[in-house]
């Protein structure tokens, strides 16, 4: 059976369709649920995605119903042919606090590509400015309206020859929020788009989605030919979700931080050793084994592992006299490792000056005959 939609998008049946900006407008901010620890890597879907055509016979053209968004430049017989993709994506589905937002990955999957090979060209992440919908978008426009004679156009288009300049969707033309080589066909192409996301979740810019176009687009028909690779990528409406577009937020790293007592008698070992030894974190559920080294003539004491709820408190703290310990970093952890005299002498001493102090009152109390 083929798999679905996502169900929090599908229609109901008998219920009528939101007018084409009541989903655009449920989504210009990001809703927080409440969250007493980080989430675990959430993949979220598209609930609308498009292509556009700059050509003349395609720039009044919507793409909405494809099982495929495209990326292109080129230029025909004075005709620019640029096709860009458009994507939105509903941001309630986010962890709970922006906070835990660690990293998130846009992904498009290459399924074939056309009129030669666009594997290295470059392209990038743009925020659009205005609110569009997938069934009314095309180069021209953003969106339909109820009269499916009047169209809203996009702020950047201006009725001119030729007609698809400039159009394309409205969007920051400053910012290029990321880049990204176009991988062979048959691969996953990413996006590191963290830092879009978190400006739609701190309120800084609003939700309108993003566009993916190339990088060093054509725009001068005089050119009349160039090379022209396509690249097509499976959009939200292809049959198998397991190759739709996706976001992917990933909660940033737990840190561990590590202290040790007469730390110059002993180190401790790391496994897996973190990308940074100055400031070890880690991802979420990972097992660190921790190994205490002292050096030649001195012992290792004890682990005071702090509970992460109540980090340096001692009274919620538990001790391990073994060299080894394993911590499972759940959250932000630290840990103390104490470093002793060697061989048990810090215990032997004093006890043995006790047994000798002991012998030597016994040796006044009966002195030898």
């Amino acid at each position: 059976m083929m798999p679905t939609r996502n169900p929090n998008h599908a229609p109901v049946p008998g219920q009528p369709s939101p007018s084409p900006f009541a989903l655009v407008t449920a989504m210009l901010s990001c809703v927080f649920a409440a969250a007493e620890s980080r989430a675990e890597s959430v993949k979220i879907y598209p609930v609308a995605d498009n292509w556009m055509s700059s050509c003349a016979s395609g720039c009044t053209a919507n793409y909405g119903d494809d099982p495929e968004l495209r990326v292109r430049t080129a230029v025909w017989s004075c005709d620019v042919k640029n096709f860009r993709s458009l994507l939105q994506f509903d941001m309630s589905d986010l962890p709970g606090d922006p906070n835990e937002i660690g990293r998130v990955t846009l992904g498009l999957y290459f399924y074939t590509s056309h009129n030669g090979d666009p594997t290295r060209r470059v392209y990038e992440v743009r925020r659009v400015t205005n609110p569009w919908t997938e069934p009314g978008s095309t180069w021209q426009c953003r969106s339909a309206h109820n009269d499916p004679n009047i169209r809203i156009r996009w702020d950047d288009y201006l009725a001119g020859v030729p007609a698809y300049q400039p159009g394309g969707g409205d969007y920051d033309a400053n910012v290029v929020y990321a880049l990204s080589e176009v991988p062979p066909v048959g691969n996953w192409m990413t996006w590191d788009v963290t830092g879009l996301v978190m400006e739609w979740c701190t309120g800084t810019h609003d939700n309108f989605g993003l566009m993916i176009k190339d990088a060093d687009e054509y725009d001068d028909p005089n050119l009349y030919w160039t090379d022209s690779p396509l690249a097509q990528f499976r959009s939200r409406e292809h049959y198998d979700q397991d190759f739709w577009p996706y976001l992917e937020i990933v909660p940033p790293d737990y840190r561990l931080t590590l202290t040790e007592v007469n730390g110059r008698w002993g180190t401790v070992e790391l496994n897996p050793q973190p990308d940074d030894p100055n400031t070890p974190s880690y991802p979420p559920d990972t097992e660190v084994t921790l190994t205490a080294v002292p050096i030649e003539g001195r012992a290792f004491s004890k682990w005071i592992i702090f509970d992460p709820n109540f980090p340096g408190d001692a009274n919620h703290a538990t001790e391990d006299a073994n060299s080894v310990t394993t911590i499972v970093m759940m959250a932000d952890r630290r840990v103390e490792a104490s470093f002793k005299c060697g061989s048990g002498l810090d215990v032997m001493l004093p006890l043995l000056g006790s047994l000798l102090a002991v012998a030597g009152l016994r040796s006044v109390r009966n002195p030898a005959r």
